[in-house]
């Protein structure tokens, strides 16, 4: 007990140390002794004090605006998660920590922004890639795990989709604003895209909202989304809608009814439309796979590519 409590107030005495430096603005050095003492720590199997270390040294950097050391410790610490001996996964935590960094990110600093984002979609889709290739997994067990970790980065992917609305990355905007959990944020965003853009581009823009909601296979609000925006008229028919409108709202029945059929004749009815834009038949064979088990084309980027298309 006696080593236990030596060892903390050592730790404690570490922590202090480096704020020191910090407060001194010896930035370099508090970093380099940041860097020392957490691999000496991961040597000696202590991960969970070098994680502890290394989060508070991030946040530390962040808030005497050093972005770019911060972003640095960051992906060092994220390295540690990946190697940690019991847990290498995201958690409520973790995710609460990464929501923290950001939120203190300058909004005009995009590089610092796109380094951070990166870390982290990249890892992950990493995770993704090894739940959904672990054939020792039950699938249900799998799908549990990947739920998981939507649910603990939504408040991330909101944070950074109303960052790249305000800059008025609007397509970019749309592939984190459907990982949230809820749609009200998506349809204000359509309304001022479509507002600020010709009028022949609005079915294009629903059907590219559609389908990044289909990717990640939340059929549910991409339901509500056709519903806002473009909603059926029973009385007139689908003639008053543009074609793309229709073809939005057929494919998004066919992944409810889970028709592989329906979905191909869908898909090749409206083909020679779809392919004015290149991202259509790209995203349609992600959709393919992950709602209706349908095999990706080699050199697809895999199922979870599109994480990174959220990118700036």
């Amino acid at each position: 007990m006696s080593d236990t409590k030596s060892t903390d107030k050592r730790f404690e005495r570490i922590i202090v140390l480096m704020k020191k430096k910090f407060e001194q603005h010896k930035y370099y050095e508090g970093e380099q002794m940041l860097k020392t003492l957490s691999q000496r720590m991961i040597n000696q199997n202590k991960y969970e004090q070098a994680s502890k270390l290394l989060a508070e040294g991030a946040l530390i950097l962040m808030g005497h605006k050093k972005t770019k050391e911060s972003v640095e410790i960051t992906s060092d610490l994220i390295n540690l998660w990946k190697e940690h001996p019991s847990d290498r996964m995201l958690n409520t935590q973790r995710a609460k920590l990464l929501h923290d960094l950001f939120c203190m990110l300058p909004p005009n600093d995009k590089q610092s922004i796109n380094d951070f984002m990166r870390l982290i979609l990249e890892w992950v889709n990493e995770m993704k890639e090894k739940l959904a290739s672990d054939t020792s997994m039950e699938r249900h067990k799998q799908q549990k795990l990947m739920k998981q970790l939507d649910v603990d980065m939504m408040p991330l992917y909101q944070s950074y989709g109303v960052l790249l609305w305000n800059a008025k990355e609007y397509y970019k905007a749309s592939t984190a604003f459907v990982r949230v959990g809820s749609v009200n944020k998506m349809v204000d965003m359509f309304a001022e895209w479509s507002q600020t853009s010709p009028s022949q581009e609005r079915p294009f823009y629903i059907t590219r909202i559609v389908l990044q909601y289909l990717c990640v296979g939340n059929v549910q609000q991409c339901r509500q989304f056709i519903q806002s925006v473009c909603p059926r008229d029973d009385l007139r028919g689908p003639s008053c809608r543009h074609p793309l409108e229709n073809f939005s709202d057929l494919l998004c029945e066919s992944i409810e009814r889970k028709s592989v059929v329906l979905y191909n004749v869908v898909v090749k009815t409206y083909q020679p439309l779809l392919q004015i834009d290149p991202k259509f038949m790209v995203l349609l064979q992600r959709v393919g796979n992950h709602c209706l088990g349908m095999p990706l084309p080699r050199n697809s980027g895999g199922l979870f590519g599109n994480l990174l298309s959220m990118l700036s």
